[in-house]
This record gives C-alpha cells, sequence and structure tokens, in this order.
C-alpha cells in the first residue's frame, strides 16, 4: 500500500506494519511487537502503550494518528528496526525458557542435588524445588520465567550492592581498608591479607568492612534501600526483619570476624576504643541487614543490567554509578564473586557472577546485560546448582556470556538475526560459487563448518560445483574433507550441480553420487546481496513476519534473490509459512520469478506439497490476471 505522505520512516514503518495492506493499523500490530521485543513496560513507551490500550482492539488508527501516537519516540524506532541490544528478544526468551524448563525438569537427575543452606534457621525453610530466572538487556529487554512471585533473601549478593554503593562514593579510597584480590578459602574463613585486611569486598569480612565504610559517611540502611530502587527500577525494597534478627542473633561468626578486625586495628578510626567498639557493631548490625533484603529475579537482573549498561538504569535511563565504579564491581565480582569456586567458574563459564547462601545467583554481561536465578539447592561452595546449570545451557546456544572465549559456530545473540549464519554459511556459500578459494580458505581456517547447509541445504560443494570451480571443489573435498554427496532441498547432490566436465570427472573419481534428477542449472549473473536481503531469505524460510516488517521498515528489496535465484517468496512457500507468503504478496513481491532451476513460488509449493500455500499462491495469480 503507498501513502500519500511519501517515503518518510512514519510512511514505511505503517506500511510495514499493516500486514495485510489494509490501509490502517490496529493496536496489536504495535503492542504485540513491543512484547515481542520485551518493552512492554520500557518508561519511555508508556504513553504510547497507555493511549493504544485505551483502544478498542479493532479501532482502526489510520496514518496520522499513526505518526501522532509515535510522534518522537526515538527508542520505538529502535524497536522496531530490530536495532536493541537483543535484535531478536523473541528467540532469546524462547531459548531462556527452553533452558529453564530444561534444567528444572532434570530429566536425568543431573541438577536435582544439592543441599539448602540450614545454618541460618529462615533459610532452612525453602523449598528445594522452588527455581526462577529473570534477565535483562542493556536497553531494558526484559523476561522472566518459574517463580517469579516470590522474595528471597539476597545475602551475599548484597556485597556487590553494598560495594557498588561505597566506591561510588570514595571510590579507590575504599581499598585503603579492603584488599582486592581472591582469598581462595571459604566466604567466611577468619583469613586476612599481610597487613590484616579483608582480602576484597566479596567475602564476609571484606562486606562487613565495607559496611563499616558506609557507617563512616553516614549512611545506613534507607540509603542502600533507596540506591537498590534506583538501580533496578523498584518501587518497594524491603528489610526481612525476622531474618534480620535471627542472622544477628545467630551469626556468630560474623560477629568473631568483626572482632578479629577489631583487633587488627583496620576498621576506620574513632576516638577511643569505646566508640570503635560501638562503630563496629553498628556496621555489623548494617551487613545483617543488607543481608536479609528480599529481592526478586526481576529487581536482580535489572540492577544487574544497571552494572552491564555501564551504570546507566536501562528502562529510566538515570546514571547510578560511575563508570570507575563499574569497573571495579564487575572486576571483582569476576575474580571473587563466586566463593572458593570462583576459580572453576570463570574458567568454565566466564561471566562475571555473584551468589548467595539463599540460592540467587547475579551474572553481569557488560555490554549486553544480566542473568538472575534463584534456587535453594546449593553446591559444596555455596553456589546454586541449577542457576549455575542455567549459564551453561545459553553458553551452548550463544557465545556472548564468556566474556574469554567466543564459538564462531554458535550464535551471537548480539547481532542481528540470522548474522552468525549469513556470516558463515552464506558467506561460504557466496565464495564457493564466485570462485572465492582465498574466502573459502579463512573461512575453514577461523573455525567455520563448511559441511553446513543454507535455508534450502545448498552447502560450499554445491555453489562450487554448479560454477565449475575445480579448484574449490579439490580445496572443500581435500583439504576440509567436506562429504562428497550431500543432498539440498531437491534431494541433488554436487554431482547432479556439476557444471563442467572437469568438476563431474572429478566427483566421479571421489566416489560422488548423484542424486535426484532436476532441471538444468542456470547460471546467476553476479550480483552485490546485502545481509539484510539475505536476512529477509532466512526470515521467510523461518516464517519470521515480524522480521519481515522490520526489514521491509528499512527499505527491503522485496524481490532480491540470492546465488541460487531463490527469492523470499519461494522461500517461503517451499515451507509452507503461509503468512509470510501472504504478506510478501500483499506487498508486491513478484509471483513470476523463477530460481536457478526455472521455478516460480509456486512450483515450489506444489513440490512441497503446500495445499492451503498452492490455494494462496494460485489465487493471488487469478487476481493478478484481472
Amino acid at each position: 500500500m503507498e501513502t500519500s505522505q511519501g517515503d518518510s520512516w512514519s510512511a514505511r514503518a505503517f506500511r510495514a506494519l499493516d500486514t495485510e495492506a489494509k490501509g490502517y493499523l490496529v493496536r496489536n500490530e504495535i503492542l504485540s511487537l513491543l512484547r515481542n521485543q520485551g518493552v512492554y513496560n520500557h518508561h519511555s513507551l508508556q504513553e504510547l502503550i497507555k493511549n493504544l490500550e485505551a483502544m478498542n482492539e479493532n479501532d482502526h488508527i489510520n496514518f496520522q494518528q499513526f505518526c501522532d501516537l509515535t510522534h518522537g519516540l526515538f527508542f520505538l524506532k529502535r524497536v522496531l528496526e530490530w536495532d536493541l541490544t537483543i535484535p531478536h528478544f523473541d528467540k532469546f526468551r524462547t531459548n531462556l525458557e527452553n533452558g529453564y524448563n530444561k534444567v528444572k525438569l532434570d530429566v536425568n537427575n543431573e541438577y536435582s542435588w544439592g543441599e539448602v543452606a540450614t545454618y541460618i534457621p529462615p533459610l532452612a525453610k525453602a523449598d528445594p524445588l522452588w527455581f526462577a530466572t529473570g534477565f535483562c538487556s542493556t536497553d531494558g529487554q526484559f523476561c522472566q520465567f518459574g517463580d517469579t512471585s516470590k522474595v528471597f533473601s539476597i545475602q551475599s549478593i548484597g556485597k556487590v550492592v553494598a560495594y557498588s554503593f561505597i566506591h561510588n562514593i570514595m571510590g579507590e579510597d575504599v581499598h585503603n581498608f579492603v584488599g582486592k584480590e581472591p582469598s581462595g578459602v571459604a566466604f567466611n574463613a577468619p583469613v586476612f591479607d599481610k597487613q590484616g585486611k579483608p582480602h576484597n569486598p566479596m567475602v564476609n569480612t571484606g562486606a562487613i568492612m565495607v559496611c563499616s565504610l558506609i557507617v563512616h559517611q553516614g549512611k545506613n540502611i534507607q540509603d542502600l534501600l533507596e540506591f537498590y530502587k534506583r538501580a533496578s527500577d523498584q518501587e518497594v525494597i524491603e528489610v526481612d526483619e525476622e531474618l534480620y534478627l535471627e542472622e544477628k542473633l545467630t551469626g556468630y561468626t560474623n560477629h568473631a570476624l568483626t572482632n578479629l578486625m577489631l583487633a587488627n586495628n583496620v576498621f576506620p578510626k574513632k576516638a577511643n576504643p569505646q566508640e570503635t567498639k560501638a562503630f563496629s557493631d553498628e556496621s555489623l548490625d548494617l551487613y545483617f541487614k543488607n543481608c536479609s533484603v528480599l529481592v526478586n529475579t526481576q529487581s536482580l537482573a535489572k540492577f544487574g543490567a544497571m552494572l552491564a549498561n555501564n551504570g546507566i538504569n536501562p528502562s529510566t535511563g538515570d546514571r547510578i554509578l560511575r563508570p570507575n565504579t563499574v569497573k571495579s564491581v564487575v572486576t571483582l565480582m569476576t575474580s571473587c564473586g563466586m566463593y572458593d569456586g570462583a576459580g572453576s567458574f570463570i574458567k568454565d563459564l566466564g561471566v562475571p557472577s555473584k551468589s548467595g547462601v539463599s540460592g540467587g545467583l547475579l551474572s553481569v554481561i557488560p555490554g549486553l546485560g544480566a542473568f538472575s536465578t534463584w534456587s535453594p539447592p546449593l553446591n559444596k561452595e555455596g553456589n546454586t546448582v541449577r542457576g549455575i546449570q542455567l549459564i551453561h545451557e545459553l553458553s551452548a546456544i550463544y557465545n556472548n556470556f564468556n566474556l574469554f572465549h567466543r564459538d564462531v559456530n554458535i550464535a551471537d545473540v548480539t547481532r542481528k538475526p540470522f548474522q552468525t549464519l549469513i556470516q558463515t554459511i552464506i558467506s561460504a556459500c557466496a565464495c564457493a560459487a564466485n570462485g572465492d578459494l582465498e574466502g573459502i580458505s579463512r573461512l575453514f581456517n577461523s573455525g567455520v563448518d563448511l559441511t553446513k547447509g543454507d535455508y534450502d541445504t545448498r552447502t560450499p560443494l554445491h555453489l562450487a560445483a554448479a560454477g565449475g570451480h575445480l579448484h574449490v571443489v579439490k580445496y572443500l573435498i581435500e583439504i576440509c574433507e567436506v562429504p562428497h554427496s550431500p543432498r539440498d532441498r531437491w534431494g541433488a547432490t554436487p554431482l547432479n550441480d556439476a557444471k563442467s566436465r572437469d568438476v563431474n570427472d572429478y566427483l566421479v573419481t571421489k566416489g560422488g553420487e548423484r542424486g535426484k534428477d532436476q532441471p538444468e542449472y542456470s547460471e546467476i549473473p553476479n550480483l552485490t546481496v546485502s545481509d539484510d536481503q539475505y536476512r529477509l531469505f532466512y526470515a521467510a524460510a523461518e516464517g519470521e513476519v515480524r522480521l519481515m516488517k522490520s526489514l521491509h521498515l528499512k527499505g527491503w528489496v522485496i524481490d532480491s534473490y540470492d546465488y541460487d535465484g531463490r527469492s523470499a517468496l519461494g522461500l517461503a512457500a517451499s515451507e509452507g509459512h503461509n503468512e509470510a507468503v501472504q504478506y510478501l504478496i500483499d506487498h508486491g513481491a513478484n509471483l513470476d520469478h523463477k530460481d536457478a532451476r526455472g521455478n516460480t513460488a509456486l512450483d515450489d509449493a506444489i513440490r512441497e506439497n503446500r495445499a492451503e500455500t498452492i490455494e494462496i499462491l494460485r489465487k493471488a495469480l487469478e487476481q493478478k490476471k484481472i
């Protein structure tokens, strides 16, 4: 649908969101995108959401109303263009939910061990089956699963909060009183550095010292609570008074640690021993209160996202911490956050984290966001068993969560959808199609799996054979050791595609097999295809209409085609994604386009026996004749 308003961003957005090209929008065409991108509660969108929710479900929104509703909302532009920290947030949310469910169900009984902490009596009441997780990106994209309505005491994760708070006030002067090095022993061990100071702020002695510095600055628990509320965008944060009193009464080890630091004479100086003792008691009292703050996975994830966002609250845009403070906090979470299991944890998972004995875990990925998990059963180091496993699950899918290692063959969650595939498989196929041996060699040496195929399961060997590039065919078989006879969507092998006699003969000598006979492969002229165009092909093949809308908004080339002449409409028809087929037709896709084998979208649908798709395409062809 063309509008009289020209091709402004608003006009393109209006056309793209108009699913059926009907000339108007309904509210859910906008609201559903906000939900899918995880920003339904983002501060900058609240007025828009309020106005849309006030409408009836089927009220028509014309172009001028759309412009009025969205005027000045730059963040909305980023949302609609999938230009947020995690562009494909809906898929990420699904993967997080699947990982959560796998760990929770634990069909092989791998993650259901561990012991609930009992040395603090209120913690012993926890149900070992409780399990929740949340994630917040540096753009405020949020999702959570499990027992998210339950609150739990922050325990040692509060050490991150207190250290952040006081470092933001004092800077590196904090470390005149507390060290920066891992202790190598249990979190409550009576061990100090050579100067008698606590080793770091993440062990009990260090956290008590941090609380003493907060008291020394004239601050109290209310200041810490207000800080946490601003940082995590929460309205209410409270102390569990029963737990606080119990910890104060039975926290004998922490009382002893405080007395040892008195003996070491490392607290801030006071006028006399009486004042020093009273001061240390007040500091320990603040420590107990800070450990007893009630949180949930949402507030923890949002606090962590503030750290990941270099000290700025992603939802409100408020600066909470100075960048130097963030650097210090995240660094010490990396080296000291997981008690005496910190070394193994950072070696295996490589993500800055802090755990607590109530079962909480906060993991911060700088520039990306933060995970929070809560599950009471702990391992021998006092860290949540299920929480750690959930990070393993996500790390098997995405390469972003280990700061020290990236696997190029798994997805980068910060890239546009399908970008990893485009930069690996598609790049390899394109290089093979063009006879670019150097490009193939670079991809192979960087660890790209050259046996994998594209959306049509076409491999680099198929494309090299079709292009008659014997030198590339030999390299793939002899150096990369790829299979000789992979089959594509049509059942064809590279031997079917062999364009030249020498490629044909070489494949035969290597034991290549012929697949299903296909029409002659026509040469596709050299063309330049952008990443966004390949993204459109993948979106069509996967039925990702929301992604297609964002590409439409950015100015798609609807009838672009790849090295095999394949178009978005042909791919959507092949897979039977009827909503995608209809969207492409409604927005002007060429029904008569033929790929390198002479197939139209209708031919694709017939070949794959997609009855509904065939009906849609035939109807569109009939309407075209009228």
